[in-house]
């Protein structure tokens, strides 16, 4: 049940890498290159170390999005190292959530521990995914084009998903739930984004 968690935990830093570009600041860039370079040299506490410099930087000047990716970076390497850490991060993400006073960024951070969550406890995860929607009126007023460079949207986004951010975290619960091959969950979780709809 580690790997599976260790392999979604890859899955979202992929995710929330291609989702939230890094910001224009040539200075993230830099430091986005020198922990790769750390990865490819197999150096998971320097990563880790990297990575929660970049946190703490992103932290201080407000920049949640360069937050978010470096949290889950290191969240992934101290997995991988101490597996035990997942559930202290974990929390870390939900304390995170609860706390937050942006709606945006705390239906960001519910998506995510959805996802995470769902593999392991399917009713916790489902309430992590309708906790990430639970805002619709608020989420559908915000463009997804509102968030670049973080977001990358194309043409068939903004044709047929109305480029907003509870469009975006809907197809993402759905995916999970796809993903996690609960057919009743699924059908749950469409009846909850359609009613909302």
């Amino acid at each position: 049940i580690v790997d599976m968690k260790i392999r979604y935990l890859s899955l979202i830093v992929l995710l929330v890498m291609s989702v939230f570009a890094p910001m224009q600041a040539q200075t993230y860039d830099n430091l986005w290159k020198e922990l790769e370079v750390l990865e490819r040299k197999d150096l998971p506490k320097s990563v880790i170390s990297e990575a929660m410099k970049i946190y703490d930087k992103a932290k201080a000047e407000q920049n949640v999005p360069q937050m978010m990716k470096a949290y889950l970076t290191a969240m992934q390497y101290r997995s991988l190292l101490t597996p035990d850490s997942l559930k202290v991060d974990m929390n870390g993400l939900e304390q995170w959530a609860s706390q937050t006073g942006s709606m945006e960024d705390k239906a960001i951070l519910y998506s995510i521990l959805g996802e995470m969550t769902m593999p392991a406890d399917v009713k916790k995860g489902l309430g992590y995914l309708q906790a990430s929607l639970k805002d619709k009126d608020r989420l559908l007023l915000i463009p997804v084009e509102k968030l670049r460079p973080m977001v990358r949207v194309g043409e068939a986004s903004k044709r047929y998903f109305r480029d907003n951010l509870y469009n975006l975290l809907a197809r993402r619960a759905i995916q999970t739930c796809s993903s996690t091959g609960g057919r009743r969950l699924l059908k749950q979780i469409r009846q909850t984004v359609c009613l909302r709809i």
